[in-house]
């Protein structure tokens, strides 16, 4: 495991932040909290602090930050490539501007103050079906791809007991202002480590399926009560044809997520009817979608 790790940090060029000793998980946890604190200052500790010496406060400044983030071809890179959601404009790294975020406010407020927020339910998601239900958008593939990519993983700055979505900035006022999900908090540094370690299970292309089972496991060592992190954790034990808890998926169904609980009904986990709480439309664009991988 911790070869694994110092060979993805390496290519995620994060590795100078990481001291492993004989505790993984300590040593990990500082690094995080090393990287997390000197890379928000590396890229927007100057921009930032000119807009709190400007008289903004923590949040304000945060939503006035300048996010022009390259996509780029060379090696993995933490803030282009690695996706923990699917943001609608690929230059959006939702986590990476989590990270950079919490750096700047942990630098600067009181570290009690600052929270990771895990999203149980995307207020894009709550919107576009009030909408659906209302009639104001039709019934199709589109809106269910939509629908679908709102459950994906996400996460938001918390401070104050205050949300801060990074990724809404790229929205008018009148919505960003408007945005706020369901979401469960965790200690900042934690919750970054517990992301971080889920993101590079679901998205690193080498990893073998028994590796990305220890990664996740790891991460959910890491923050054991977070569903987001347990719903990945099924998906690999799935995948390597490990039985799954039953409180594993009573945890996990705190969290919305239709294509986690279609899989589990179809390997006879869950019943179907737990299905009705989706639209039609969505649970028949989901058959489509895994039709694709089963053959």
């Amino acid at each position: 495991m911790k070869e694994i790790l110092k060979e993805v940090l390496r290519e995620l060029q994060v590795d100078r932040f990481f001291k492993f000793n004989n505790d993984l998980q300590s040593g990990f946890l500082e690094g995080i909290e090393r990287m997390t604190l000197e890379l928000s200052q590396e890229k927007k500790g100057k921009e930032y602090q000119k807009l709190r010496k400007e008289g903004l406060g923590p949040i304000d400044a945060l939503a006035k930050l300048s996010w022009n983030i390259p996509i780029v071809t060379r090696a993995p890179d933490l803030f282009t490539d690695l996706k923990m959601s699917v943001p609608t404009n690929e230059e959006h790294n939702c986590l990476a501007r989590v990270i950079l975020c919490i750096g700047l406010l942990l630098s600067d407020c009181q570290k009690e103050e600052v929270k990771f927020g895990e999203v149980l339910e995307d207020w894009f998601f709550s919107k576009l079906m009030k909408m659906v239900g209302e009639g104001k958008v039709p019934e199709d593939e589109k809106v269910a791809q939509e629908a679908l990519m709102y459950e994906d993983p996400h996460a938001v700055v918390v401070y104050k007991n205050n949300q801060f979505d990074p990724i809404s900035t790229v929205l008018p006022p009148e919505i960003r202002n408007e945005v706020e999900h369901k979401i469960v908090e965790w200690e900042a540094i934690p919750g970054i480590a517990g992301f971080l370690l889920m993101n590079i299970g679901n998205s690193w292309p080498s990893l073998t399926p028994s590796e990305r089972l220890s990664i996740r496991l790891f991460a959910s060592e890491i923050l054991p009560q977070s569903p987001t992190l347990t719903q990945s954790l099924i998906s690999s034990k799935i995948e390597c044809g490990q039985e799954i808890k039953k409180e594993e998926i009573e945890k996990s169904l705190v969290r919305k997520n239709l294509r986690l609980i279609f899989g589990l009904v179809k390997i006879g986990y869950l019943k179907k009817d737990l299905l009705n709480q989706y639209p039609v439309f969505m649970v028949k664009e989901l058959e489509k979608e895994v039709g694709k991988w089963i053959r």
